[in-house]
């Protein structure tokens, strides 16, 4: 039963991972790429700060800097095709020994399951 959980709950990953990659939620990662810039750099801020530009580019404006988001993908590789084929893995397995490598996220921490 608990691999069955596991498998669902990777399933689950896989859905939103490739929800989070598409075009409806380009705005929420541009933040999303904003805040975790400013948490490497040790300054705190709050959701409020990052802004989106009235006029592109920027795409967002967060504490009076200007930020351009844009992810470079290898030759021939798609936003979230990687994510796509993992859904579809993870769908189809009946078992986590179908499944090489699976990395759960749970609540901010990363748990990664090995089978040799």
């Amino acid at each position: 039963m608990i691999e069955q959980e596991i498998l669902r709950s990777l399933v689950l990953l896989a859905e939103d991972t490739v929800d989070f990659l598409s075009n409806k939620r380009k705005w929420e990662r541009e933040c999303w790429v904003c805040t975790e810039f400013f948490k490497a750099l040790k300054i705190n801020i709050s959701q409020s700060d990052p802004i989106k530009a009235s006029s592109k580019p920027p795409d967002v404006i967060c504490r009076g800097a200007n930020f351009e988001v844009f992810i470079v993908l290898d030759e021939g590789r798609k936003l979230h095709g990687d994510w796509k084929q993992k859904l579809s893995k993870y769908s189809n397995s009946q078992s986590l020994v179908n499944v090489n490598k699976l990395t759960l996220h749970l609540t901010n921490s990363c748990y990664t399951l090995r089978h040799g």
